[in-house]
């Protein structure tokens, strides 16, 4: 899938940024996989109805989650089947989907927004943002590019 971004694809993030600032997480409907998808569709005008972004990873709750990352052969693998193979993280830049170590959660990862020196993606509470080195080391452990 080749998307571009919009002319003004930064100001589209920054107000994605704003409006999921309270939004709690709930499987298939706020979590990490959705988020990045309404970030993806906001910054490149992408539509989900079209099937674009990351729409077609769609479940119910977290049984149907694990279910069908299972079938797709995990989350990376799963993102890399819709937006191409992955970057170099080091090379990520505003508005690129990262998959970061989130070793509490199901899978043990979580995909995030990056935002420069920082990512974000859906908590429990709104909005986690979070950085994206911890001193030199990288946190991120891929990266695809949206848009061109």
């Amino acid at each position: 899938m080749t998307l571009q971004r919009l002319p003004d694809w930064l100001q589209r993030l920054n107000a994605w940024v704003e409006s999921a600032r309270v939004r709690p997480f709930r499987w298939g409907e706020w979590d990490c996989v959705m988020a990045a998808n309404d970030c993806l569709c906001a910054i490149t005008g992408a539509s989900e109805q079209y099937g674009d972004g990351l729409a077609g990873l769609r479940w119910d709750g977290l049984k149907g989650a694990l279910r069908q990352l299972e079938v797709e052969g995990g989350l990376a693998a799963a993102v890399t089947r819709v937006l191409g193979d992955p970057i170099d993280p080091r090379l990520a830049q505003r508005g690129d989907v990262l998959l970061m170590p989130a070793p509490d959660f199901p899978g043990g990862a979580v995909l995030n927004i990056c935002l420069g020196e920082t990512a974000c993606g859906p908590g429990e509470e709104g909005l986690v943002v979070r950085p994206l080195f911890d001193g030199n080391t990288l946190l991120a452990t891929a990266a695809w590019k949206v848009g061109r």
